[in-house]
């Protein structure tokens, strides 16, 4: 028997074949294509059964590309999941990924990338069957910035009068334009800060542009109740040396007020990025074992798999 290909996108006991994409061109809110890529194991592929699928939002601070997924070896891509979501299977019938292509601040400031993020869900709603998904299964999952990117494409979606996704995670998310944390851990250096508030000015840069409406999803944490109680249940975890851990806590409190489903892991000593900056830190490994077990766990919650 072969051995079963270690991905959280596999079936269970699924033969080693490796990731398969395909792309797909959609148009965001303002007519621009977009790439949103289908990425799953050779074997779910084939499969007949439709599958949960996760819309998957890389960070960047809103203004880096990240992964060029058409070019990315797939196995260094299969690695980076497996160092978010673990190696295990996350569902026994596989799971799609869907990833956004989003158009980065420096080329789309605000409304632009939350907008490419909700045109894709609004697709994968659309489009369901031909992607082998269940519709009432999408989870949204966005790191750093593209977990602002994620809640605030989430928001967008259900003013549109479409079904909120299954569920929400967002990993240390970027969600303070002030970044107004305190320098009280080593890894939040003032030129990380200043960093930010360049980042942020980018993003927001068009923001008087935009109506009044759709300006309110550049500060998440001040949104009235009325949009906040909409919200889908919400998982986010962060590291106590991570610059964003007040935001993080800021979120908690405020969805906390507004009756919104949300589990937050806080993991002691990691930096922003551990899985992948931080190995070498004091307990990075139970870290990870905590995030791993906390982000597969919301998941198959949702997914009802558990």
């Amino acid at each position: 028997m072969e051995i079963p290909y270690a991905s959280p996108l596999s079936r269970r006991l699924e033969p080693a074949q490796g990731l398969t994409r395909r792309e797909y061109k959609i148009a965001s809110r303002d007519g621009t294509e977009i790439s949103l890529w289908r990425v799953s194991t050779y074997w779910a592929d084939k499969s007949s059964m439709l599958q949960p699928s996760i819309i998957y939002v890389h960070g960047g601070a809103f203004v880096m590309s990240n992964t060029d997924i058409g070019a990315i070896d797939l196995d260094a891509f299969n690695k980076k999941l497996i160092s978010r979501l673990g190696k295990d299977p996350l569902d026994e019938l596989g799971c799609v990924l869907l990833y956004v292509s989003y158009r980065v601040a420096t080329a789309c400031p605000f409304p632009g990338p939350p907008e490419d993020v909700c045109a894709a869900y609004s697709y994968a709603l659309a489009n369901a069957a031909d992607l082998g998904i269940l519709k009432d299964k999408i989870c949204m999952m966005g790191i750093s910035a593209g977990g602002n990117l994620a809640w605030a494409g989430t928001h967008m979606a259900l003013d549109e009068g479409l079904p909120g996704p299954c569920g929400l995670i967002a990993i240390y998310p970027m969600l303070d334009p002030q970044a107004t944390w305190a320098e009280h851990k080593e890894d939040a250096l003032q030129y990380k800060k200043d960093k930010l508030h360049d980042a942020w000015a980018v993003y927001r840069s068009k923001i008087q542009d935009c109506p009044k409406n759709v300006q309110k999803y550049a500060d998440l944490l001040q949104l009235p109740a009325d949009d906040l109680s909409r919200l889908p249940p919400m998982y986010m975890d962060v590291g106590t040396n991570d610059y964003f851990m007040e935001e993080v806590l800021q979120a908690q409190e405020v969805l906390n007020q507004h009756n919104v489903k949300v589990i937050v892991v806080i993991l002691d000593g990691m930096r922003h990025g551990f899985e992948s900056q931080g190995k070498q830190d004091p307990g990075y490994d139970d870290a990870l074992k905590k995030a791993l077990q906390g982000r597969r766990s919301f998941i198959q919650q949702i997914w009802g798999t558990v």
